[in-house]
């Protein structure tokens, strides 16, 4: 069984640019191109509330190791001035069919899970989403978009906290019947990579190496399964072998 817990075999390039979608929303993405593509879809990470694209740059070069593009994007209306999921999710949509691509999976952390959610029903390129840690918006109602994914849909979660309001995202994912595992020790810092010390001094630090190596196993096997892999998606099926071996290690909590 492939372990996905490592870098990948493939080298690849990084480049930065620029895109506009409205007036109030410039975006800086960065592309992470491999060496060669064993699919021909995208990954795209959104960031979290008042954070950035800085804490999502070693998942790009993950995914990009395992030979699968990647960008890694700002995220507007994410921020201490105003939050508006819909809004930047809309920006995303923009951003993807603006790049021309025609397959993707969108993967986001805590409010970024969110816009996730509106990418992911607004935007017909979009195969799979996957939330990190998500986190519930104060206002609004997303049930619907989440609906509109149903089998779609997966999330991890780490220890319920203040920084993750609680799994206050779980309610919202379960709208569309996401397929959903905790993590034991997880904090809403380890979902970032690299993360700093502003998350560790506000959220709890990390839940050590261990807990790092079965989100890399989990997002990156999400990933090429969703892309076609189908042996991949053994580390998520309940009765296969790598989803009992994390589960009998206490890595993972149905």
């Amino acid at each position: 069984m492939v372990d996905f817990g490592e870098a990948g075999a493939f080298t690849w390039t990084e480049t930065t640019e620029q895109y506009r979608a409205s007036p109030e929303c410039e975006m800086t993405y960065l592309t992470f191109e491999p060496q060669e593509q064993v699919a021909s879809g995208t990954v795209v990470f959104l960031h979290g509330f008042a954070r950035g694209r800085s804490q999502f740059l070693d998942w790009g070069r993950q995914l990009a190791s395992w030979g699968y593009q990647s960008v890694v994007t700002d995220l507007c209306h994410a921020s201490p001035s105003g939050v508006d999921p819909v809004a930047g999710g809309e920006a995303i949509v923009s951003l993807l069919d603006a790049l021309g691509i025609e397959e993707s999976i969108i993967v986001g952390h805590s409010a970024g899970s969110m816009a996730a959610l509106v990418t992911g029903s607004g935007s017909g390129a979009v195969v799979a989403v996957l939330g990190l840690d998500p986190v519930a918006p104060q206002e609004g109602d997303l049930a619907p978009q989440a609906q509109a994914l149903d089998g779609q849909l997966a999330a991890l979660y780490g220890d319920p906290g203040q920084c993750n309001s609680e799994n206050s995202g779980r309610a919202v994912y379960d709208q569309g019947r996401a397929l959903s595992l905790s993590l034991p020790g997880a904090t809403h810092c380890d979902f970032e990579a690299p993360s700093n010390a502003i998350c560790s001094l506000f959220c709890g630090g990390s839940g050590g190496p261990e807990v790092a190596v079965t989100l890399k196993r989990l997002v990156t096997s999400y990933v090429s399964w969703k892309f076609g892999n189908a042996g991949a998606g053994a580390w998520w099926t309940p009765g296969a072998e790598p989803f009992e071996a994390l589960e009998a290690q206490g890595a993972i909590r149905r």
